[in-house]
Parts: structure tokens; C-alpha cells; sequence
């Protein structure tokens, strides 16, 4: 919580709070609060309203994972789109355990096919990379 009444030269303290961490404790300037208050208020209006959500990463750990990302990206957007391998294998025309060999990681995504798949999709293609 930042102090409303600045008109010392006093620093600030500070306490920043996370999901799994101890609290932390800073002092600050007096401009760098102003800063700090305004960013945090800005953050707040754009932030969800669900206070109860959590990172994907937290749910879904092998997004955590780069090698991994592409293939559980995949298979999310395939699963949003509510279509199974083989109707989206046909959609962009290569056999159903090619696209089972790209979800589950035993085969990498190229370009081209990243920006196929992303066109039936609906994402962005770079997310499949």
C-alpha cells in the first residue's frame, strides 16, 4: 500500500505479496512511489477480474517447457476449435499420426505447417513455433 500524503522527503515502503513467495520490502523515493502507485493502478483497471485465476504455466506445466510449448499449443488450439486429429489432419491435408506425432512433441512444426495449421486454427502461428 502506498501512502497518500507525501509532502516529506520520507521514502516510501513498499510490500509486494506473490502466489508462492514471501513478502518483500522495499523503500522507495518519493517520485518512484508516485510511478510505482500509478503503473499499479493502471495494471489493476486492465487486470481480469477473477481473482481466482492462475498462470497457465501453473496448470499446465509443460508450457513451462520450450521443447514442449508448440505441441501443447497445438493441441489446446485443436481442442478450442472442438476438432479431432483426424478432421484437422484432413483440413491441411497430411495423415492423422503426423499431427499426433507433432502434439505429443516426437515431431517439430515447421513454418509452413505452423502457418497452415494456424489458418484452420484461428491463432497465430508463431505460437506453434
Amino acid at each position: 500500500m502506498l501512502r497518500t500524503d507525501l509532502s516529506s522527503d520520507m521514502p516510501i515502503e513498499v510490500t509486494l505479496t506473490g502466489l508462492s513467495r514471501k513478502p518483500e520490502h522495499f523503500s522507495v523515493p518519493v517520485e518512484a512511489g508516485l510511478y510505482l502507485q500509478k503503473m499499479i493502478r493502471n495494471m489493476a483497471r486492465a487486470a481480469p477480474r477473477d481473482r481466482d485465476s492462475v498462470p497457465a504455466e501453473k496448470v499446465f506445466p509443460v508450457l513451462g517447457d520450450p521443447a514442449m510449448r508448440p505441441a501443447a499449443m497445438l493441441k489446446g488450439y485443436r481442442l478450442r476449435a472442438d476438432l479431432t486429429q483426424a478432421e484437422l489432419a484432413d483440413a491441411i491435408g497430411i495423415k492423422q499420426h503426423r499431427l499426433s506425432e507433432m502434439e505429443n512433441g516426437k515431431r517439430g512444426i515447421s513454418k509452413d505447417m505452423a502457418k497452415r495449421l494456424a489458418e484452420v486454427l484461428k491463432c497465430n502461428w508463431q505460437n506453434l513455433m
